[in-house]
């Protein structure tokens, strides 16, 4: 089983968990919005937690389950386009933002804060933001004390007071792009008419100042660049927030999570148990359907014609041969042992696929090393939709084609 087993790769989950985190905290107020903090806001920032936790589960079980791993990263990243799409916060920065992932692009002054400015710190410069709809307050992160959610209501919660509402951003990759170390920092960027070329250029920067006013004075007299520290300075108080997440990330018992997936997942998994076939037995199953109404392509071509019958079997070959088997019986898997060259020699077959309606839940997965190490390939479990699809009644099945109807064989020891 392992040759099938892919690594886990940290970095793949963090940047997952960050996407579904990060969008919550560029959540920069709609100005002039009576209150940006909405119900939907709090579930959405709920559902980010979420997102975390069946993520960190997940991937406990990356080797072993690699869809569901799949799944995690899939749920990730909907989770950010969904937000971006319903979030009425988060439209009114995407309304002023440019194409091609040109952040910020137009702003022309961000301002760096932290907590540990305190509330009357934070209180000048937010009042400053609110004046000035050309600047962003940008945090790094939050708290350690605070959980994601408590600390992304504060930062809004603090905004409220202000009418309009300061342009704040939770963000700590603009720290690390302007090498921001203490704050307060005031950071002047080059204005464009336009989105077009590359980052734009910083006119200058100055630390120990929060009011913006002074920096544009020094540009306006010629000075330019890094005019270093003015005025007192503090210590970011919050760590890089894509680092937590990686910490959180890397200290999970992946080894714990891993037992503990495959323990649920053999406690909760339902069998669809078919009885075992007492005679020989073959049906044929028409795949045919019938097309109700007009299928229509995305370029308006009619693709099916109502009334029209089609058979998938004439677009899609089917060139294998799916066993269905109870792998808790050894007789039958005997059985199916015995006739598996007459299976796999049949015209038409290309490959075998195994199915099991069950397997010992007790032993786990010592059962299904067993039964898979019997037959040197992976054995996946029957589920309803393919028990319905080939109308299954018995076991051991063989499910086969000859190009025009899918063939199902009930097989018992007179076949072999």
């Amino acid at each position: 089983m392992d040759k099938h087993a892919r690594s886990f790769k940290p970095s793949r989950l963090a940047a997952a968990i960050l996407l579904a985190i990060t969008p919550l905290a560029v959540t920069a107020g709609e100005r002039g919005a009576a209150n940006p903090l909405t119900d939907e806001d709090l579930r959405w920032i709920e559902r980010g937690e979420e997102i975390i936790e069946q993520s960190q589960e997940i991937v406990g079980q990356e080797t072993l389950f690699p869809d569901n791993y799949e799944r995690a990263e899939d749920d990730a990243q909907q989770f950010f386009s969904d937000l971006r799409r319903t979030n009425p916060t988060l439209k009114a920065m995407d309304a002023q933002q440019p194409p091609e992932g040109k952040r910020y692009a137009n702003y022309s002054t961000l301002i760096f804060a932290s907590y540990s400015l305190e509330r009357e710190g934070l209180e000048d410069i937010l009042e400053l933001a609110s004046k000035d709809e050309q600047l962003v307050v940008a945090f790094r992160g939050i708290p350690d004390d605070m959980e994601v959610a408590e600390g992304v209501r504060f930062l809004q919660e603090l905004a409220l007071q202000y009418d309009p509402i300061p342009n704040i951003v939770l963000d700590p990759t603009l720290f690390q792009e302007h090498g921001v170390t203490s704050v307060p920092t005031i950071v002047r960027l080059e204005q464009r008419t336009t989105v077009e070329g590359g980052d734009r250029e910083v006119v200058a920067r100055v630390t120990g100042l929060s009011d913006p006013a002074w920096l544009e004075r020094q540009i306006e007299l010629g000075e330019n660049g890094d005019l270093g520290v003015r005025g007192p300075v503090a210590e970011i108080a919050e760590r890089d927030l894509v680092e937590v997440m990686q910490e959180r990330v890397m200290a999970i018992d992946w080894d714990l999570k891993r037992e503990q997936a495959l323990e649920r997942f053999w406690s909760n998994q339902n069998f669809e148990w078919l009885p075992p076939a007492t005679r020989s037995r073959t049906r044929r199953l028409d795949p045919r359907v019938h097309v109700l109404e007009d299928i229509v392509g995305p370029n308006g071509e009619v693709i099916a014609e109502q009334g029209q019958i089609i058979n998938p079997l004439d677009s899609v070959p089917f060139t294998q041969a799916i066993v269905v088997m109870n792998a808790t019986d050894p007789r039958e898997i005997e059985l199916v042992q015995e006739a598996l060259h007459g299976i796999s020699s049949q015209p038409g077959v290309a490959r075998v696929t195994f199915i099991a309606t069950e397997l010992d839940a007790d032993e786990g997965w010592d059962s299904y090393t067993a039964v898979s190490d019997a037959f040197d390939a992976p054995i996946y479990l029957l589920t309803p939709d393919v028990k319905e699809r080939f109308a299954l009644e018995f076991t051991p099945s063989v499910i086969t084609s000859d190009g025009e109807d899918f063939i199902v064989r009930e097989l018992t020891w007179e076949d072999v």
